[in-house]
């Protein structure tokens, strides 16, 4: 949930979504989240916008709206 709290202020917080918004945009929310006392892992935050992202082993397509193993998990 607090992910897709964090994505929809991202999005809408500017028209023009570009890199430097978007980390703009999370530096600005993140106090706030910190004091209701949610807690943002940094380190897996993805502040660039990709249509293609790896999530629990796996693979995330946008644009062709489908879920797929990665080549680890293929292999195994």
């Amino acid at each position: 949930m607090v992910t897709s709290m964090l994505d929809t202020l991202m999005t809408c917080a500017f028209r023009l979504v570009t890199l430097k918004n978007v980390c703009l945009t999370f530096q600005t929310h993140r106090p706030s989240f910190s004091r209701l006392g949610l807690v943002i892992n940094v380190e897996k935050t993805c502040l660039i916008p990709a249509q293609q992202i790896n999530f629990l082993g796996f693979v995330l397509d946008s644009v062709l709206m489908i879920i797929t193993l990665t080549d680890e998990k293929k292999l195994k």
